[in-house]
């Protein structure tokens, strides 16, 4: 007869904050920091941060970001900081004004109108302005407002109560007398306006509303939802892959209470795992969806000061059946852009919120040129009628460098509330937790005995690796213990139906 241990090998769930720690899903974690899960279950270590400019652009955070794309497929990287809008050389990281003296305002946004081969921008005080590529040209007759989009030919600006929106095919006639109508009795304000799914999509404080009918025949904005958005930056725009071609699918945006996604019809709760995070609104958050892992950056700060705090879900889908949620470490990000043109990689970058500089994302396994740790904290396991001790532990993963694990017993013996040891916390190949001679890359045929004469009714495992960042690769982790009953006698658990 075989003994039986208890073996974990998928991890698709992500973090876990909703409930006891006993009662989490199968697939949980109690923690996850720096790593994500991928489609087959297992783990991998978060990609490093890299500078992209070599020095600051200015003192201030980097409020926006945005790559233009030219109709011959150059891509043209556009950054706002202070009082001026910047192009980025792609080479250099140099910045190079192409609008200044700008009020000090929190952020630019952007649209391209592909067909003109240019970028329009808008910052909620000045007039919109568009760009070419080599001049910037202010275009007065339009509307002040805090976002722009482009749809179906005509650029719409985001006002607090009405969305405008100009002639056909042109940026310089506006319909200043047919502002279409977004208030409420709520008193809720513009906060995004998003072209997604074939509908303009525009949120609100107050809810959500989606543009119906033709500008020539009468077009209304209606509301569907009373799920509104607090953090107007955290909106970003899901794509998925149809024939070939980059389908944008739906809108991904903060609300209140967590993270939520629509189509323009529908509208989902996708942070159900992590909700407890969101103690406050967090009207300060950015967000951004990263087609290249199908990820969704959300940067806050509780506090409401620079943003600190890095919540990453993987396996963005519009049902939010799949998302997993988890934690990264040491970003301080306050904007966004993706490199996804036709001479680009998909590449992630990122302005900082304490400083001018840009940083390229998810490139290697430093973080400029420091380690990182990446860990994972496995849901807790037992059995609520006996005290148990951990056997031996076996883990499978890739790794290059030291592996380190701790137990955590909850309900230690039959003491109340929860106990945690931090001994044993052993190194792979170090001291006397190994039994056997260990090498290479991945330790995936040994075990590790850890009998450490403490009991619990539950256990948990957290495994971290220091200096591999993206080649630390966890698979599984089997763990079998041995239990006393009442009168402290050793029981061995033993598989019956061996």
């Amino acid at each position: 007869m075989a003994l039986k241990p208890e073996i974990l090998s998928s991890f698709s769930g992500g973090i876990n904050l909703t409930g006891q720690p006993l009662n989490i899903g199968e697939n949980d974690l109690l923690d996850c920091k720096n790593m994500y899960p991928v489609a087959a279950g297992y783990l991998v270590g978060r990609g490093e941060q890299v500078n992209y400019s070599p020095f600051a652009i200015d003192a201030n955070p980097v409020k926006s970001l945005y790559r233009f794309y030219k109709q011959s497929g150059q891509g043209i990287t556009l950054a706002a900081s202070g009082i001026s809008v910047y192009r980025i050389d792609d080479t250099t990281g140099a910045p190079t004004p192409i609008l200044g003296g700008q009020t000090f305002i929190p952020r630019f946004s952007f649209t391209t109108w592909s067909s003109k081969d240019k970028a329009y921008m808008v910052n909620n005080v000045g007039s919109m302005v568009s760009y070419d590529g080599t001049a910037a040209s202010v275009i007065s007759a339009a509307p002040i407002g805090s976002q722009i989009e482009m749809y179906l030919d005509r650029l719409y600006i985001l006002q607090p109560n009405f969305v405008a929106f100009s002639d056909l095919s042109v940026d310089d006639v506006w319909q200043g007398a047919a502002l279409l109508n977004i208030a409420d009795n709520k008193g809720g304000t513009g906060q995004f306006l998003k072209a997604a799914n074939n509908s303009l999509i525009c949120g609100k404080t107050s809810g959500l509303w989606r543009l119906q009918g033709s500008p020539l025949l009468g077009n209304v904005f209606r509301q569907y939802s009373d799920v509104g958005c607090v953090s107007a930056w955290s909106a970003d725009v899901v794509t998925t892959m149809s024939n070939g071609q980059v389908i944008p699918a739906g809108v991904i945006f903060g609300g209140k209470d967590g993270i939520y996604i629509t189509d323009g019809a529908n509208v989902t709760l996708v942070s159900n795992k992590i909700n407890p995070v969101f103690s406050g609104y967090f009207k300060g958050a950015v967000g951004k969806y990263y087609p290249k892992l199908r990820q969704y950056f959300y940067s806050l700060d509780a506090a409401g000061g620079a943003n600190a705090t890095m919540w990453v879900g993987t396996n963005i889908d519009m049902v939010g059946s799949q998302i997993a949620w988890t934690e990264y470490t040491g970003f301080n990000c306050d904007s966004f852009a993706t490199f996804d043109g036709i001479n680009d990689g998909g590449q992630l970058l990122a302005g900082l919120s304490t400083n001018g500089i840009i940083r390229k994302l998810d490139t290697g396994i430093q973080d400029v040129g420091t380690d990182y740790t990446c860990s994972l904290t496995t849901r807790y396991l037992g059995n609520p009628l006996q005290n148990q001790q951990v056997r031996w532990l076996k883990p499978v993963f890739d790794a290059t460098k030291t592996v380190q694990y701790q137990i955590d017993y909850f309900q230690k013996q039959l003491s109340a509330g929860s106990v945690t040891s931090d001994i044993p916390t052993g190194i792979w190949d170090s001291g006397t937790w190994d039994i056997g001679a260990w090498g290479g890359t991945s330790f995936n045929s040994s075990r590790t005995s850890v009998l450490d004469y403490k009991y619990g009714r539950y256990y948990s495992t957290k495994i971290s690796n220091t200096g591999d960042g993206s080649l630390f690769k966890f698979f599984s982790l089997a763990v079998e213990w041995r239990s006393k009953d009442r009168r402290f006698y050793d029981v061995f658990t033993l598989n019956p139906d061996v």
